[in-house]
């Protein structure tokens, strides 16, 4: 259930130009799309901005039928979790680069999915990094040493 990834993509309406691309993670709970569509997608789109929102491992329609609600059954899942929620995120940093060539792409989250956004930073290849990105965590560590 959980080696499919699921993204939804907010953009600006009626094919205006992206000024540039955020790449929304979870916080823990957020078990799909909605609280970030309407709180930062929607937003950001009436600016100009695209978003990217990542439904993590073990979460909504990625979560395993046995598992209750967001929680993990054990700790090896949360750290497949962990470290597949920013492994995507780093992919998704890529793939945004590819599909709006010269716009910044910013990795963001809140708690949880802030530290997710830390940890994709550093995985990010120097290639990519290059390319212009930006990490803004919401009320979380500011580094991926507090994961580690």
């Amino acid at each position: 259930e959980s080696k499919t990834a699921y993204v939804q993509v907010v953009a600006p309406a009626g094919g205006r130009h992206v000024r540039g691309v955020v790449i929304h993670l979870p916080q823990t709970g957020d078990m799909g799309y909605g609280f970030r569509r309407k709180t930062l997608g929607i937003p950001l789109a009436l600016e100009g901005y695209a978003s990217i929102i990542l439904v993590g491992p073990y979460y909504g329609k990625r979560k395993p039928r046995s598992q209750r609600r967001h929680y993990v059954r054990n700790v090896a899942e949360y750290l497949i979790s962990a470290s597949t929620t920013f492994t995507e995120a780093a992919k998704l940093v890529k793939w945004a680069q590819q599909e709006w060539p010269d716009t910044h792409v910013c990795l963001s989250g809140i708690s949880y999915g802030g530290a997710m956004a830390a940890c994709a930073a550093s995985i990010l290849p120097a290639s990519v990094a290059a390319g212009g990105v930006a990490v803004a965590p919401c009320v979380s560590s500011s580094s991926p040493k507090a994961i580690v």
